[in-house]
């Protein structure tokens, strides 16, 4: 599920395996409440931030607990950053799939793209 956060309240903190751990409430703007544990003192969001959440248990007596992780990012929100390194990963695949091949810089340079919209979700190379 996905909601603005709409409240954060600390619940405290308890030692774990893996060191420190710190609970907190947290509501969302749909009316689903979780109590959810960072490894921080200050979790990694804050009230106004719509974030991704799944319930792990439910217990009546003693609440709803889950975690609360960033939105994935659709294809369409990806930034120009990302795109970029993207497009770099692909022509980097593409040179070192050509490396002992003998083929003009514009087939790198195709094959390059056509690994970058595989990238994308634009285009299935099984389909050549």
């Amino acid at each position: 599920m996905q909601s603005k956060i709409t409240a954060i309240e600390p619940r405290g903190s308890w030692e774990g395996k893996y060191g420190t751990m710190y609970s907190f409430k947290v509501s969302f703007e749909d009316g689903q409440s979780l109590e959810v544990n960072a490894k921080s003192d200050t979790p990694p969001y804050k009230v106004g931030d719509v974030m991704q959440y799944q319930v792990l248990s439910d217990d009546p007596k003693f609440g709803a607990k889950g975690k609360v992780s960033k939105p994935e990012t659709t294809t369409s929100e990806r930034t120009g950053r990302d795109k970029d390194i993207m497009r770099q990963t692909a022509l980097k695949a593409a040179v070192e799939f050509n490396a002992q091949r003998q083929v003009e810089t514009s087939r790198v340079i195709i094959e390059a793209e056509m690994f970058y919209k595989w990238l994308l979700g634009e285009h299935d190379i099984l389909e050549q």
